[in-house]
């Protein structure tokens, strides 16, 4: 099989079917059959746009010379439509306290929505009443630390290490915990709410979660889904 004879299989057997290219190279010569090909890719192409529409067109080269295939708009639509494209503030940065540690740290009422702790070593260090919704803790090493009250909101503890940490009060909605470690911690009046907590965790929390959330009202054993005492 050459060249052009490959190329003409791969572009439009899964639009047109087996048989019909078939037939089609069957009854066309080589020229033929190549026109056809980007007739059919073309016509597939319709409500693509004229950028894609004309790579459809003009296809792949090799030394120079155009290849009588559709594979072109093929690897258009491959880069347009199928690639996803993400969101660079969505991937976490390790942070500054990452490099330099930042224990036994006092955070205490701040409002730390536009700061992020990626991979940071925070042991024993203090966020009671702060506002970290949103925040990323992500690989951290928070063993004794302390979230009395804070805003936890939607952040990202995935990976962290919470041992130990205090939690009393404070309000969890959404917040990501993949893979977090809650050994030891204090949960009294957490908020929990649509938090997705793996099951062996969310009994060894249950055991001992009890008491309302000040702020939004929400029983700590309801929002952890707890069975009933």
């Amino acid at each position: 099989m050459n060249a052009a004879q490959g190329l003409n299989g791969v572009g439009c057997v899964g639009r047109l079917g087996w048989g019909h290219v078939h037939a089609r190279r069957v009854a066309l010569s080589r020229t033929q059959r190549a026109g056809a090909t980007r007739s059919a890719c073309i016509s597939m192409a319709g409500a693509e746009s004229k950028s894609i529409r004309d790579m459809w067109k003009r296809g792949p080269t090799r030394n120079g010379q155009a290849l009588p295939s559709c594979l072109g708009g093929l690897v258009a639509l491959t880069f347009f439509v199928a690639t996803p494209v993400y969101d660079a503030s969505a991937i976490p940065q390790t942070s500054a306290c990452a490099n330099d540690p930042c224990n036994d740290t006092d955070y205490h009422g701040k409002d730390l929505t536009k700061d992020y702790f990626t991979k940071g070593i925070l042991k024993r260090s203090n966020f009671s009443g702060t506002n970290a919704a949103g925040v990323s803790f992500f690989g951290c090493d928070l063993r004794d630390a302390k979230f009395v009250g804070a805003n936890l909101a939607y952040a990202n503890l995935g990976q962290a290490n919470l041992t130990g940490a205090d939690f009393t009060d404070a309000v969890l909605e959404g917040a990501i915990v993949s893979s977090t470690v809650f050994d030891g911690v204090k949960v009294d009046g957490a908020d929990f709410t649509d938090v997705i907590v793996r099951g062996d965790v969310k009994n060894a929390l249950c055991a001992s979660a009890k008491g309302v959330n000040p702020t939004t009202g929400v029983s700590t054993r309801e929002s952890l889904l707890c069975p009933p005492v």
